[in-house]
């Protein structure tokens, strides 16, 4: 809306009028709807099979304008069925995805295997994994496998970020 600024969201949260997530997620909103014309957003899926590190690297990438969460999955199948179900366009969910974030350690399926499938159906996905192991145990594991990049999950939260864009 015209005029808004943070002492706005202040008094909204001060005057009991709305919770902190309302005015974060407010913020974010407008956040979005300021980007300039013929920018695009970045659409991301995340696949970890730990909850508490999907919804903390969502929060960090919602922060981001220019980046849109369009899914989640917790292991390889629920990644399937999300990839399918956007791919059709099912539910009126955005259709595509361009970038995934994997964790390198999933139940069932490793992360390397994931790309290993994704390669070889020839998908456009450009893949970030995210792993708790030390790079120079996994990264060129990964990068081999076809992942544009590798994120350990102690770094700074902006890396991800920045990883997802690049």
């Amino acid at each position: 809306r015209p005029g808004w600024n943070h002492a706005d969201s202040f008094d909204t949260l001060v005057a009991g009028r709305g919770s902190a997530d309302d005015v974060l997620a407010g913020a974010a909103a407008r956040a979005r709807r300021s980007i300039a014309v013929g920018q695009s957003v970045i659409k991301v899926m995340l696949c970890d099979d730990h909850a508490l590190i999907r919804r903390g690297i969502r929060d960090t990438l919602s922060d981001a304008p220019d980046i849109e969460v369009i899914g989640e999955a917790g292991d390889y199948g629920e990644l399937r069925g999300l990839m399918r179900s956007l791919a059709s366009g099912e539910a009126g969910r955005a259709t595509g995805c361009d970038v995934l974030v994997l964790d390198i350690n999933l139940p069932g399926r490793s992360g390397l295997d994931v790309m290993h499938v994704l390669k070889d159906e020839g998908s456009a996905v450009k893949v970030l994994v995210v792993s708790m192991y030390p790079e120079d145990q996994y990264a060129i594991r990964a990068l081999r496998a076809g992942a544009y990049g590798y994120v350990n999950k102690g770094s700074d939260p902006q890396l991800i970020v920045q990883a997802v864009r690049t």
